[in-house]
């Protein structure tokens, strides 16, 4: 099975011309098989393809997943979930309550403790999976967010449905 997955990755690059893969519920991976699959895919001008593993968690566990699999020697960013509840919280809060000061060392990348280079980290706001529960979705100003991680280290990820239904 191992085999059958990296030869489909494989052929995902070279015949069809992915130049990224998006991993879900990497957690359920081990850090080894991650890397042996990203590390089997043909490079894309020279460069590794562009890998970003969903791990739904804190930012220590976050920042540990990039790493290990790192020292397997695989390039892959993570999704930075410490800031997207942070953000969500600021962006629905009508109440008039909202404090900027909120945003210092709170995503994986101004951390104080497990922060992450910008290049290593993907900022959003929400995603297919955040909309499953309300208490989990932006539902209000998410321009306020989108203009934060628009203007501040991460790899931006906008999320369709809140531009364009």
């Amino acid at each position: 099975m191992v085999q059958r997955l990296k030869d489909w990755g494989y052929w995902l690059v070279d015949q069809v011309g992915f130049d990224g893969f998006r991993l879900d519920f990497v957690r359920g991976f081990q850090e080894s098989f991650v890397a042996e699959w990203v590390n089997n895919l043909p490079r894309v001008g020279g460069k590794q393809p562009f890998i970003v593993g969903e791990y739904w968690g804190s930012g220590e566990r976050i920042n540990n997943w990039v790493n290990t699999v790192a020292s397997y020697g695989a390039d892959v960013d993570g999704f930075d979930f410490p800031l997207k509840e942070t953000l969500k919280n600021l962006c629905n809060d009508t109440n008039g309550n909202v404090n900027m000061g909120d945003l210092n060392h709170v995503g994986m990348v101004r951390a104080e403790h497990n922060s992450l280079p910008g290049t290593s980290i993907v900022t959003f706001l929400d995603n297919h999976d955040t909309g499953k529960e309300h208490d989990k979705w932006v539902r209000d100003d998410f321009h306020l967010g989108y203009a934060y991680i628009l203007t501040h280290e991460g790899r931006p990820c906008i999320f369709y449905p809140h531009f364009y239904n």
